[in-house]
């Protein structure tokens, strides 16, 4: 069972967004996992948007990208994924 279900996490340098690690990047890199460092295995960050940017886009941005970050005053402040999506239809 998976806990919390996260497929994507935000890599931070500080307050900077310098990468993401996604599910993809660690079912890739399975063979001596513990043993990389995260800044080699991790893809480019995922797209920023603002919080008060409308759904419309947002939904444009996910169907390019698995998930899409959320900035308050050049702050992350949280992710949207595909799944999150999926769930506000149920």
């Amino acid at each position: 069972m998976v806990k919390n279900a996260v497929s994507q996490l935000p890599v931070l340098d500080g307050k900077r967004i310098i990468g993401t690690v996604t599910e993809e990047c660690i079912i890739r890199n399975l063979v001596n996992l513990s043993e990389k460092k995260v800044e080699n295995i991790m893809e480019p960050p995922l797209p920023t948007v603002s919080e008060d940017t409308g759904t419309d886009l947002v939904h444009g941005v996910l169907e390019m990208n698995p998930g899409v970050l959320v900035i308050r005053k050049r702050q992350l402040v949280g992710i949207i994924t595909r799944s999150d999506l999926l769930k506000t239809i149920e």
